[in-house]
């Protein structure tokens, strides 16, 4: 199986995104920018959207509260969670659609942290974890205001103890999370622990990031060690691991459709598919990723990028790597 790396724009903004929270819309859509909290100030006064060139379309004045997480839906919709348990639509165009609480319950006990997902269907949502650890899904944002509808699943079995990192199981919504050295999948209707067979030398180290593929069916796992799993999402069956020998911090991780994953580090972009060979780049200022249906999307201070399967017709034509 052959991919390719390829530059689609050299980004015309003067961004450092390092220094913002980044929403980036799938199918080659538009990109949210919203300056982070500073010690000297306080956020942005606006939400700003750009296309995928960096050209500026519209910009959203923020008077809210603490932003947790931005995300795009298939309606090309911007959803904002607030730190107090607040959901925002705003249009491509900058205009509010609604503005409504998540749940009772989560604006009870406010956001820690949230997620935002798509699936192979073309359908979006977002997932949130509360103060107090409990975790709540919304499968599709695209409904009106007053028919969303919020999945609460299960809690863990100590909701005393920080999760380490967690991600969404589409399409059934379920929240995979890793607590120490353990690793839950949330349903409904209870918490399911997960055995992960590896080789790596200290089973006792915790998972530090998880990434699920767009069908579902795939997770890749990074644990602080620098050891990495990647197989399928039921844990039966392994088909790639490795130490990376690094213990630096991944800074993102995501896939790339269904076979193939990119892990950001502060030096290097990590590019690792089912087998043995494996591929990385000079790190890039700023590097965000949007997982898409046939590839992966990568957007950094300079540049708009795509990583994706060769057909065989190409292979010829292309410098090619080889994962």
């Amino acid at each position: 199986i052959f991919y390719r790396k390829t530059v689609h724009y050299h980004l015309s903004w003067d961004k450092n995104l390092d220094q913002c929270s980044v929403a980036i819309a799938p199918y080659g859509g538009p990109i949210a920018l919203l300056q982070k909290l500073s010690k000297s100030g306080g956020d942005s006064k606006s939400i700003l959207i750009y296309s995928q060139a960096g050209n500026p379309i519209s910009s959203i004045p923020w008077e809210g509260g603490r932003l947790i997480g931005m995300g795009w839906n298939s309606n090309e919709d911007l959803i904002c969670i607030l730190e107090e348990g607040t959901m925002a639509a705003y249009s491509i165009n900058g205009l509010l659609k609604y503005s409504r609480p998540v749940s009772r319950e989560v604006r009870e006990h406010r956001v820690l942290d949230c997620k935002f997902f798509h699936t192979m269907e073309g359908s979006g949502g977002f997932a949130v974890m509360t103060n107090c650890y409990q975790f709540f899904v919304v499968a599709d944002t695209c409904r009106p205001r007053d028919e969303i509808r919020v999945k609460k699943v299960a809690d863990l079995p100590s909701m005393t103890v920080r999760p380490n990192c967690w991600n969404v199981l589409t399409p059934q919504c379920n929240i995979l999370v890793s607590v120490e050295e353990k690793l839950y999948i949330l349903d409904q209707y209870e918490a399911i622990p997960q055995s992960v067979l590896t080789s790596k030398k200290d089973p006792s180290v915790y998972w530090a990031e998880i990434a699920v593929s767009v069908d579902g069916k795939a997770v890749a796992l990074v644990d602080k060690g620098g050891y990495l799993w990647g197989g399928t999402s039921d844990f039966k069956t392994c088909e790639t691991e490795m130490d990376l020998q690094s213990t630096a911090k991944v800074l993102a991780m995501e896939w790339g459709a269904k076979d193939f994953f990119v892990l950001v580090m502060e030096k290097l972009i990590f590019v690792k598919g089912f087998g043995k060979h494996w591929c990385k780049y000079p790190g890039k200022l700023g590097c965000c990723l949007q997982p898409e249906v046939d590839g992966l999307r990568l957007v950094s201070n300079t540049t708009s990028e795509f990583i994706h399967r060769v057909t065989s017709m190409l292979i010829p034509h292309y410098t090619l790597i080889i994962v």
